[in-house]
């Protein structure tokens, strides 16, 4: 069986102090396994173990990293804040596939607002305070006649 190569990200080279990164792991997610039902519960779990000993490795090579957030479905990875010097000791085991850094995104709504007709609703008052929303996006760009 041909192992996938591990990555560290280039940009962390020579950087130092803590950063928030994305861990991505060798098994494959949820979805990327095609199960459904209890399939899907059994594979979520086998990956929550996974993270879990991949998090103790964390916290020992940085105690004071901090877990941002796990996803077993759609991608098997955490989102941890860690110390720089810690990484390449992480992009060692083998359970990792790469470890690349969290991207800084400014929310525009200028755009999305109208787009979806959120004015109108904003217009009575409300203005999603309080109210958590997560967009996923593939990526692709679809050409629409």
């Amino acid at each position: 069986m041909t192992r996938k190569i591990r990555i560290l990200h280039e940009s962390f080279f020579g950087t130092a102090g803590s950063g928030k990164v994305i861990i991505r792991l060798v098994s494959p997610s949820v979805s990327e396994q095609g199960v459904i039902g209890n399939q899907a519960a059994r594979a979520k779990k086998k990956i929550e173990a996974e993270q879990a000993k991949l998090l103790k490795q964390v916290k020992a090579v940085d105690a004071d990293a901090k877990v941002l957030a796990q996803t077993q479905v759609v991608l098997n990875a955490v989102f941890v804040e860690v110390d720089a010097a810690a990484l390449p000791e992480l992009a060692k085991n083998r359970a990792v596939l790469s470890i690349n850094p969290v991207g800084n995104y400014e929310m525009d709504l200028s755009e999305t607002v109208p787009y979806i007709g959120a004015a109108a609703v904003q217009d009575t008052g409300v203005d999603g305070s309080g109210v958590k929303v997560a967009v996923l996006d593939s990526g692709t760009i679809e050409k629409l006649d």
